[in-house]
Order: C-alpha cells, then sequence, then structure tokens
C-alpha cells in the first residue's frame, strides 16, 4: 500500500513542480520602454512647438519679459 501511495505522491510533486515553473506576471509586457516614451515624446515636442508659440498672445510675452526685468532689478 505504501508504494502506491509514493507513486502518488511523486506524481503530486512533478505536477506541482511543472505548473509552478511558470509565472505569467514576469512574461507579459507591461508597455512601452523608457527608450520608446523618448522618441514619442520628441517626436510630439517637434510637432507641437510651432503650435506653442503661435498660441501664446505677444501681449503675454512682453508681461514676462517685463516681470523677469523687474525681478532683475528688485
Amino acid at each position: 500500500m505504501r508504494k502506491s501511495n509514493s507513486g502518488l505522491a511523486q506524481a503530486l510533486l512533478a505536477l506541482r513542480s511543472r505548473l509552478a515553473r511558470y509565472h505569467p506576471e514576469k512574461h507579459y509586457m507591461r508597455g512601452p520602454g523608457p527608450k520608446t516614451l523618448s522618441k514619442l515624446g520628441d517626436a510630439y515636442r517637434e510637432q507641437t512647438e510651432s503650435d506653442l508659440h503661435e498660441r501664446v498672445p505677444e501681449a503675454w510675452l512682453a508681461l514676462i519679459q517685463s516681470i523677469r526685468e523687474r525681478e532683475r532689478k528688485g
């Protein structure tokens, strides 16, 4: 009787070892890496840089410049 129990135990241990090896959380992709995000960010900045400069009114730029000058003097 002991022999059949040990065979069953060995089969269960073998099955457990096969199932326990694979951890899906270690294998799936979590998203783009830093290099990809850097490339995408550079491309986005190039596309939107002119839009940003066009959207800021000249009066605001003059106001910002005057504030900077006051801070330098004060």
